[in-house]
C-alpha cells in the first residue's frame, strides 16, 4: 500500500473538467464514448452552503453531470452564479481539466490533508458543505499539479437524488471499468511536477 503525507491512502476518486455548458458537454461525451447514467446535481443553497472563495465568505452556484467510468467519478462543473474557480478557469484558460479528486473515509482525515497542504504553503482556493454529510476543499495548486485537488470527505451525492439522469432510454450502453485509461496534464518540468 502507497500512502502520501500524514499516512493516509489518497485513492483518486474524481476527475473535474470546467465546462460552460454541462449538458451539452454531457450529451457530447455520451454520443462519442457512450456513458451512460449521467447524473445532473444543482449545487445552490442550501444544498451547497458555507461557500468561501479564498478565505471570504460568498456563496457560488454550480452545476454538475457525473458519471462513474470504472471506480472513478468523471464530472463536468458549469458556474451557474457568483465567483468561483471553476468560472475563473474557463475565462482564462477555456474549458478542460481543473481538478483532480481525493477522498476519505472523515472529515479528520481530509482536514489533516488540508493542513499538511498548507504546510507546502498550498491553501484552499475554495470550499463549501454539501448537505449534512460532506464538503470539500479545492487546494490552489494549479502551480504544482496544473490543476487543483479536490479534498473531500465522503460523497454528498450518495444521500440526495440527482436533478436528471441522462440518457434515461434504455438500451445505452453503460461505462465499463477500463473505459478511462489515463489523464495526462501537460507540464514545463517533469522532474519538479513528479517530485
Amino acid at each position: 500500500d502507497v500512502t502520501g503525507m500524514a499516512g493516509l491512502k489518497y485513492n483518486l476518486t474524481r476527475i473535474s473538467l470546467a465546462v460552460r455548458d454541462a449538458r451539452q458537454t454531457m450529451a457530447e461525451y455520451q454520443r462519442a464514448f457512450g456513458w451512460s447514467g449521467w447524473k445532473v446535481y444543482d449545487y445552490v443553497e442550501p444544498f451547497h452552503r458555507e461557500a468561501n472563495l479564498r478565505g471570504e465568505s460568498g456563496a457560488y452556484d454550480l452545476r454538475t453531470a457525473e458519471v462513474t467510468v470504472g471506480s472513478v467519478s468523471f464530472v463536468l462543473v458549469e458556474s451557474l452564479k457568483g465567483p468561483n474557480p471553476w468560472s475563473e478557469f474557463v475565462d482564462t484558460k477555456g474549458e478542460g481539466l481543473v481538478s483532480i479528486g481525493v477522498s476519505f473515509d472523515t472529515v479528520e482525515e481530509s482536514e489533516t490533508v488540508r493542513e499538511e497542504f498548507g504546510k507546502l504553503g498550498i491553501g484552499a482556493t475554495a470550499r463549501a458543505r454539501i448537505g449534512d454529510h460532506s464538503g470539500y476543499v479545492c487546494l490552489d495548486s494549479m502551480a504544482q499539479f496544473g490543476c487543483m485537488i479536490e479534498v473531500s470527505s465522503r460523497h454528498a451525492l450518495d444521500f440526495t437524488e440527482p436533478t436528471e439522469v441522462y440518457p434515461d432510454s434504455v438500451g445505452v450502453r453503460p461505462a465499463r471499468p477500463n473505459d478511462i485509461t489515463q489523464v495526462a496534464v501537460v507540464v514545463r518540468d517533469l522532474d519538479t511536477k513528479m517530485r
